[in-house]
Parts: C-alpha cells; sequence; structure tokens
C-alpha cells in the first residue's frame, strides 16, 4: 500500500495531466459559462472531475461534497442547485476525465505503483 504522502504524489501528478486535457478541450463559451479567468475554470472544472470521480459520478453525493466545502468561502454565493448544474455539464464535457480519475482511484487501492497508474491514466487520456 501507498504512504499518505505517496498517493497525495500521485494523486498531484495526474490532476496535472488532467488539467492539461481540461485545457485543451475547454471552449471560450466554457471559460465564459464559469464567468471566470481561464486558470481558475480549468481548477473549476477540476473539481468537478475529482469530485465526481471520488463519488462514482453520483451527481447529488458530489454537489453535497463540493457544496460543503465551498459554501464555507465567504467571497462565494452559491447553491446546490448551481453546483448541480455545474456538475451536470462536467459529466458531460469530461466523462474520459473522470473516468482517467476512478482509474487513479481503482489503482491505488490495488497497491499498484506510481510508473503503472502514470501509464494506465495516460494511455485512457490520450
Amino acid at each position: 500500500m501507498h504512504t499518505e504522502e505517496q498517493r497525495l504524489e500521485i494523486e498531484s501528478a495526474i490532476k496535472e495531466l488532467i488539467k492539461d486535457r481540461i485545457g485543451v478541450n475547454l471552449t471560450d463559451q466554457d471559460i465564459k459559462n464559469r464567468g471566470i479567468a481561464t486558470f481558475d475554470a480549468i481548477n473549476s472544472y477540476l473539481t468537478d472531475i475529482m469530485a465526481l470521480g471520488y463519488n462514482n459520478k453520483s451527481i447529488e453525493l458530489s454537489t453535497n461534497d463540493i457544496f460543503e466545502i465551498q459554501s464555507q468561502l465567504p467571497w462565494l454565493s452559491i447553491t446546490k442547485a448551481d453546483i448541480s448544474k455545474r456538475l451536470e455539464f462536467s459529466l458531460l464535457k469530461f466523462q474520459n476525465e473522470i473516468n482517467c480519475f476512478i482509474i487513479m482511484l481503482a489503482s491505488l487501492s490495488m497497491g499498484k505503483d506510481k510508473k503503472t497508474i502514470l501509464e494506465e491514466v495516460k494511455n485512457a487520456l490520450y
């Protein structure tokens, strides 16, 4: 099994791969729909992808997870309906990226090494 540090290192590497793919797949309209800068939009979509991956693509569970964190941010006014709508879009637009995050989670739970996990995710992403 992996130590917490190893798991975080692998997850960080996978998140960077996914962020690269998000950037490639984003349209100007996708960025405009989020109403934030490109860098922030990529991170927002990454949050959606991770939540959907951790929750096996459940919109409801992912909405609750994101709302629990984001509702505590004093500068952000967001509702569960807003998050749910956003997640529905992300589920359609980033299906492959979500699947890759799920692959990573499954591979981590099987104790696969970093190199193998990165290869599996890269093969699925590209």
